[in-house]
């Protein structure tokens, strides 16, 4: 299932001309568990995890609130996965 945080991502990450490797590598994760967060699979996703993508997703962009974006859009995913079990 695609998650708000998994779309937010993929999207700041082309924005940003990067492939799934060059953030993976550049964030610290492996290529299986961005791919994981990116489609709403995997573990659940930490506030220092974000901040990871968040730093390299904006300092390729110069946009500099992407990290609160990524959080907002894990705190969307929690409601609902809380209020509505999706």
């Amino acid at each position: 299932m695609i998650t708000r945080l998994g779309q937010t991502i993929q999207q700041k990450r082309i924005e940003a001309g990067l492939s799934i490797l060059q953030l993976a590598l550049l964030s610290g994760l492996s290529v299986l568990r961005l791919h994981e967060i990116e489609h709403g699979g995997g573990e659940p996703v930490s506030f220092d995890l974000c901040r990871a993508l968040g730093q390299v997703l904006s300092a390729r962009t110069g946009h500099q609130f992407i990290l609160q974006e990524l959080w907002l859009a894990y705190s969307v995913d929690k409601y609902f996965q809380s209020k509505f079990g999706i």
